[in-house]
Formats: C-alpha cells, sequence, structure tokens
C-alpha cells in the first residue's frame, strides 16, 4: 500500500488520475494496488486499482463493504435488496405524451450539427490526449435525477448512464 499526501479535491483527482495511470501488465506483481491517499484535514481515501480479470465492479463493491464501517465504527448496512417495480399494460398519458416527446427528440439528434451541454459531459474534450490513458473527471448526477429519468423510461440507472 503507498501513501499520498493532497491538499483538496483538485489534487485528490490529480493523485487518482496519476495512482491509475500504470496498467497493471507486469506477471511478477499481483494484478492490484492499494493507495491511501490522506489530505491535509485528515481525511483519508482508499484507492484500490484491481484488474478486471479478478472482478468487476460489483463483486468489488459488495467485497469492499464487508470489512467498511461508518465513523462511529459500525458496519456500513447492506443495500435494500432491489424491487422490480410491476408494470402496468395500459401506460398512462403522461408516461405517453413523455415517450412520444423523448423519441421525438432523440430523432433530432442526427440534425443537430454539435453535441449538446448535459450534466455527464466530461470538462475536457475527448481525444485532445496524447494517447495515453486518462481519468476524465465529470460532474457530480444526482442519483434522484437519474432515477427519474430511469423510471420514465422503464429502463435500469445502468441503461441511463450508458446511454449518457
Amino acid at each position: 500500500v503507498s501513501s499520498v499526501e493532497v491538499c483538496g479535491e483538485k489534487d485528490l483527482r490529480r493523485a487518482i488520475a496519476q495512482l491509475t495511470l500504470n496498467p497493471l501488465e507486469d506477471p511478477t506483481i499481483p494484478r492490484w494496488k492499494m493507495h491511501l491517499v490522506r489530505n491535509s484535514n485528515g481525511r483519508s481515501a482508499l484507492v484500490a486499482c484491481i484488474d478486471h480479470c479478478i472482478g468487476d465492479g460489483l463483486s468489488f463493491a459488495t467485497a469492499f463493504q464487508e470489512f467498511t464501517t461508518d465513523l462511529d465504527g459500525n458496519p456500513v448496512p447492506p443495500p435494500q435488496p432491489f424491487k422490480r417495480r410491476e408494470k402496468s399494460f395500459t401506460p398512462s398519458l403522461t408516461r405517453l405524451a413523455s415517450m412520444v416527446t423523448g423519441i421525438a427528440q432523440v430523432a433530432a439528434l442526427p440534425l443537430s450539427r454539435r453535441d449538446s451541454a448535459s450534466c455527464f459531459r466530461p470538462h475536457v474534450p475527448l481525444g485532445s490526449g496524447d494517447g495515453k490513458r486518462e481519468i476524465v473527471p465529470l460532474k457530480e448526477v444526482s442519483l434522484d435525477m437519474v432515477k427519474g429519468i430511469k423510471n420514465a423510461a422503464g429502463v435500469s440507472v445502468n441503461d441511463v448512464l450508458l446511454a449518457a
């Protein structure tokens, strides 16, 4: 485990980008690395770089939850089980109108001359780098907003984030 000191959020992002740039391709070392990032106000973050051949994001989230605690040292409760809502065979007029509006907006996208501004759009233009892997910081997105889109479209949160 390596340790890094940072001063603020900008330094934290820069440190995470730097720590995750090096690939885990050397067969003589483990397929994972851990970095402890500390800031000046006494808080810390654990940055885990783990090869995808070991597991996926969901399995890691579950595994990390096993040894994480809240500020009082109590185990963090597991997330509530996913409950799929029942779908009605007769969609409401509001949902139908929303779907028609969405279809019209998507159909008009090819006519747009440039990419529209969105909360998912990165701060730097893609492809502006030197070909090296880089971390692209995205703006924070409200989970309630994402869930609103998910519910309106009848898709999953993953579908919304991947479509953005």
